[in-house]
């Protein structure tokens, strides 16, 4: 089989590219195999374009591969109408499983390579970074690999960079509020799992997941090591996850109140994004407010 790339799913406002690009900002995720991105307009509050993309099977030199990718399929008119370097605000983030995060008193900038060891194996191809995390009064502490980021850089000269865990706990953090709930992110080959409590934060990690039974233990094991009521608690889905998927249907099997996140109610939704559903989005759609 052919490397190939395939679109997840997409949205976009019509004529998006014949509109004035200054206020407008632009968050892109790179995960293991693919990105996602979306553009927002900050005077309008206004998501006008998101798309993710993945490709179908494991490749080398994946840096070069998503670089080219990005300029000669999922925006391409962007980028061929030189239009990035005009938006107001780039903000790209990392998918990785190495990171940690630590109270921010306790945190020293020297000593940040020490820290992520203490719960995980670096290596020479490791670009070590952090996050501040000020809904948590913490620090995100996370590794890159180099080829990954020197892609990212030559591409978006003038960027920002962040963590998907960061804007996983941000959204999470925003989005519960005071309330109890379990999130869990969906991706390809992986999830992200996150219990807020009254409003703070007692877990965030990332598991390894192919199939629907891998999504089922570390979820179950979630609800259970925190001695959380899997008939009282419920359980948001985000990310890659629909309805008449086989995650959900084994999340009702076991969990008693299973639903999807909704829009944040900062964000609008025009024309063209009739049929999207926001929890697709959710970290994306919460990095705007970050901005």
């Amino acid at each position: 089989m052919s490397l190939q790339l395939q679109c997840q799913y997409k949205a976009a406002i019509p004529g998006l590219t014949k509109l004035k690009p200054k206020s407008y900002i632009l968050s892109i995720l790179f995960i293991q195999d693919g990105f996602s991105f979306s553009i927002f307009d900050k005077e309008l509050s206004s998501c006008v374009q998101i798309e993710s993309w993945t490709f179908n099977q494991e490749s080398e030199n994946l840096p070069s591969r998503l670089a080219n990718s990005i300029k000669s399929n999922a925006i391409k008119e962007w980028w061929e109408k030189q239009i990035f370097p005009q938006f107001k605000t780039i903000r790209v983030a990392f998918d990785s499983r190495v990171f940690t995060i630590m109270p921010k008193e306790l945190f020293i900038p020297s000593a940040a390579k020490k820290y992520l060891s203490y719960n995980h194996t670096l290596t020479g191809n490791d670009n070590l970074f952090y996050d501040a995390l000020p809904i948590l009064d913490a620090v995100n502490i996370y590794a890159v690999d180099s080829g990954v980021v020197e892609m990212t850089n030559d591409l978006f000269k003038k960027s920002s960079r962040m963590h998907d865990k960061t804007l996983f706990v941000n959204a999470v953090m925003k989005d519960a509020e005071n309330k109890t709930l379990v999130y869990c992110n969906v991706k390809q080959k992986s999830i992200d799992l996150a219990a807020v409590q009254d409003g703070k934060l007692l877990f965030v990690n990332s598991f390894p997941c192919r199939t629907k039974e891998d999504f089922a233990y570390y979820t179950i094991l979630t609800y259970k090591q925190l001695s959380l009521n899997q008939n009282e608690i419920p359980l948001v889905l985000v990310g890659n996850i629909l309805i008449d998927s086989g995650i959900y249907e084994i999340a009702t099997r076991y969990i008693a109140n299973v639903g999807f996140a909704t829009l944040p109610p900062e964000i609008k939704l025009g024309q063209g994004f009739e049929k999207f559903q926001p929890h697709l989005g959710f970290n994306l759609f919460y990095s705007f407010l970050c901005v």
